[in-house]
């Protein structure tokens, strides 16, 4: 696999030493322990962006150190982020107060090389494993103290009290948005499945995971990501044995229906089985205040793409512009794929296909077995199913998405190879 080596400028077929990224490693590990308590805030930033910068700040430090040693880039990483940031930049600048799309653009470049770092680090099977353990561990941590932990047992300030959500049914962990909660549940959910396939772990480890995931997603009961699990459990159905896997729906349903005595509500309304139930019944999803506003700012969106379908409307310019349309601020359409049409117009819509195209390559890969692919495919669909009514691209389950594909790819390809050269050996 040819790499670059941004020192020497020389293409070369060495990739960046495994012992020279320790301090990136770690500081990954810390990272992704942070994601699950995002909305808390740590020096003034959000304490998932915040543990981000260490990242970068890490990678920055290693590469000093081991400048004599050469850093070792793939190509295409320079080429999508250059690419990357040329796109956002010449939206951003183009509006007429570029600071009112900044923090969307910083949160854009974060998620990109992080990204990068995370795909130059992951060139063996345990880092990725301890990648996903401390990810999925972090995340049912922060989804039981959400649960639990109440005004008796700590002294907790406001802004915390708020975070957990004690007072509503609906549980945000510390993401202070139950639909960002419920997505990063989803790809933790994602994450026991991968560990199961790849066996980088037990199988009971694997499974909790999968379990607790899926009840911290009904607790969100987030719409679009329940339709994402529901994805989940078609390939859930298909890589275990079928009766394990109708047992362990049966009994995760069983548990739904207890929730109401294993979780504290205060009011009748509150009931978790029934809120669900109202929220997927047919009058709520035709009629509800979500669905119309969706449904108008669809509208508005599509609106301002046919004014600029070309150039798309300046990052940041619809910040405070209120939809003469839908009667509400137009900045977020709610949707990812028309947010990347309306900001960056024709390249948007290229971004979008690219992505399709990367995994569909993915997915046809003969290299990759039948059951690997299929992991990669379902797990793309389940969670591009709520950006059908989310805008998640600063969201951070959405940069791993990107992460783990790229390193199931990678990991199940490199031990094909070092397979059939053992065995030519």
């Amino acid at each position: 696999m040819e790499c670059f080596n941004v020192r020497a400028m020389v293409k070369t077929k060495l990739r960046i030493n495994s012992e020279s990224i320790s301090f990136v490693r770690a500081a990954i590990y810390v990272t992704l322990a942070a994601l699950s308590f995002e909305g808390l805030n740590f020096a003034g930033l959000p304490l998932a962006r915040t543990a981000g910068f260490f990242v970068i700040l890490a990678f920055i430090i290693e590469t000093i150190i081991n400048y004599g040693k050469g850093t070792y880039l793939k190509l295409g990483h320079i080429l999508f982020f250059t690419v990357s940031i040329v796109i956002m930049s010449f939206s951003l600048f183009r509006a007429f107060d570029p600071t009112a799309g900044f923090v969307l653009f910083v949160s854009f470049v974060s998620n990109i090389i992080f990204f990068i770092i995370f795909c130059i680090s992951i060139n063996n099977k345990r880092f990725f494993k301890i990648s996903l353990i401390v990810f999925a561990m972090f995340f049912i941590i922060s989804t039981f103290m959400a649960l639990f932990i109440d005004n008796s047992t700590i002294a907790a300030s406001d802004e915390l009290i708020e975070d957990l959500r004690l007072e509503s049914i609906r549980q945000a962990g510390f993401l202070r948005n139950p639909n960002r909660y419920g997505y990063l549940g989803l790809i933790v959910f994602w994450s026991g499945l991968i560990l199961y396939t790849l066996k980088l772990t037990s199988r009971k480890i694997s499974q909790l995971i999968i379990f607790l995931s899926t009840i911290a997603i009904i607790l969100s009961l987030s719409r679009s990501v329940i339709l994402g699990l529901v994805i989940g459990f078609v390939y859930l159905a298909y890589v275990m044995n079928l009766k394990r896997s109708v047992f362990a729906v049966s009994i995760i349903f069983s548990l739904f229906l207890a929730t109401d005595y294993l979780v504290s509500v205060d009011s009748e309304e509150s009931i978790i089985n029934k809120q669900i139930v109202q929220r997927f019944s047919v009058s709520t999803l035709t009629g509800s205040g979500s669905t119309s506003a969706r449904t108008s700012l669809w509208k508005e969106s599509l609106h301002r793409i046919n004014e600029n379908p070309v150039l798309g409307t300046p990052m940041g310019s619809l910040q405070n512009v209120v939809g003469y349309r839908s009667g509400y601020k137009s900045h977020d359409p709610h949707n990812t794929f028309m947010f990347l049409w309306q900001y960056f117009g024709i390249l948007g819509l290229f971004t979008i296909l690219a992505t399709f195209i990367w995994i569909l390559r993915i997915v046809m890969n003969r290299r990759i077995p039948k059951k690997h692919r299929y992991l990669i495919f379902f797990m793309f669909i389940s969670m591009m199913v709520p950006n059908i009514f989310h805008s998640t691209l600063s969201w951070k389950a959405t940069m791993l998405l990107f992460c783990f594909i790229y390193a199931i790819k990678n990991i199940v390809i490199d031990d094909k190879i070092n397979s059939k050269y053992s065995v030519s050996k």
